[in-house]
């Protein structure tokens, strides 16, 4: 099989352990998602070699890199895989031309060879003109595109990147995103983007699979994410509003609230989710007394450009979306009392797992 496949398990400790299983595809990139301790980073130190499996198998290419069923563990130099760390990992004293024609000396080029292809890679990363200086005369960004200068240079077959943006400061990572996404489309390769940032998951990404606690509890597009969560993690990262349930005869009851769903032959545990976006907000009944309609209150509200969400407490919290122009015009505030409502097609409800 083509691209990377990664299904395994290992244990750190009696307290930790992790069961991963992802596949990409060349040209595709796939986003490994989760908070701090979620266990990213083990998972790419065992897929980049750094740690052994305990069952299951990596392959990348055709070619098995880890199988302990069959004695087999590839190091992780002879893995073809171009990492772009966190923190770079550049050389101080070496020139931005010298670290990243490193490792190809003696890996089918001679010096000049190494020198022109650097060359060239950091041109495509907007870098030629700065080939004689060292990493610590380059800003954050900068020392960014030359690391990944170096991974693409050694023309892996995956291109691993761990947290590539988290070290940049909020003016730079926003536009370091937007040339990311045009290098990562270049690279004919399958690519890994290990991160807690869901904005990167989501502008950067294909595939995104979401990992907690050790395991995977989601995985598919962005959409699929956004549109059904299955974790309050995960509708916390689509910004979703996500709620559990039993339901019975068309309804779901949610802490002694009962919502109408679409879908009539739905029953048992369930998952109710649906886009603050889909919250009407008034500030008296709503005319029509749409069925899904409730008095609530104005906890907190977050203001980002033309655009405002409402945390809504009682009896069920969730968040609302409007503009901030509403927001004006309604005269809301922290501590409102309101009314909402949610059209029964706007609600999404799977089975609970």
């Amino acid at each position: 099989m083509t691209g990377l496949q990664a299904q395994f398990s290992l244990k750190r400790d009696a307290d930790y352990s992790l069961a991963l299983d992802l596949s990409i595809e060349p040209g595709q990139t796939l986003a490994l998602l989760g908070p701090n301790g979620a266990g990213k980073t083990t998972a790419i130190a065992a897929i980049a070699g750094l740690l052994a499996i305990d069952t299951g198998q990596i392959s990348l290419s055709g070619e098995i890199l880890d199988d302990p069923d069959r004695d087999i563990f590839v190091a992780p130099e002879m893995r073809h895989i171009g990492v772009v760390f966190q923190d770079y990992l550049l050389f101080p004293h070496m020139t931005v031309a010298a670290n990243v024609a490193f490792g190809m000396e003696g890996n089918g080029y001679d010096r000049a060879g190494a020198r022109q292809k650097a060359a060239s890679y950091l041109s495509a990363v907007g870098l030629d003109e700065m080939a004689r200086m060292k990493p610590a005369e380059l800003s954050g960004g900068q020392r960014q595109r030359v690391a990944l200068a170096r991974a693409l240079a050694a023309e892996p077959a995956l291109l691993l990147l761990d947290e590539p943006l988290s070290a940049l400061d909020v003016t730079t990572r926003a536009s370091l995103r937007r040339d990311l996404s045009d290098y990562l489309s270049q690279f004919p390769g399958p690519r890994l983007l290990v991160t807690h940032e869901p904005s990167e998951a989501f502008l950067l990404a294909d595939e995104i699979v979401i990992l907690e606690d050790g395991n995977v509890t989601q995985a598919g597009s962005a959409d699929d994410i956004r549109l059904a969560p299955k974790t309050d993690y995960a509708a916390d990262v689509a910004g979703s509003n996500l709620l559990r349930g039993f339901a019975r005869d068309g309804r779901v009851e949610v802490g002694g609230h009962v919502l109408v769903i679409p879908e009539a032959d739905v029953s048992g545990e369930v998952l109710v989710s649906f886009h603050p976006s889909a919250v009407a907000v008034h500030t008296s009944r709503p005319e029509g007394s749409p069925r899904n309609t409730w008095a609530t209150q104005i906890e907190r509200i977050e203001r980002h450009r033309e655009r405002a969400r409402l945390r809504l407490v009682t009896p069920l919290p969730l968040t609302a979306e409007v503009t901030t122009a509403a927001v004006e015009g309604l005269g809301l505030d922290v501590g409102s009392q309101v009314w909402v409502s949610v059209k029964a097609t706007e609600l999404r409800v799977e089975a609970a797992v």
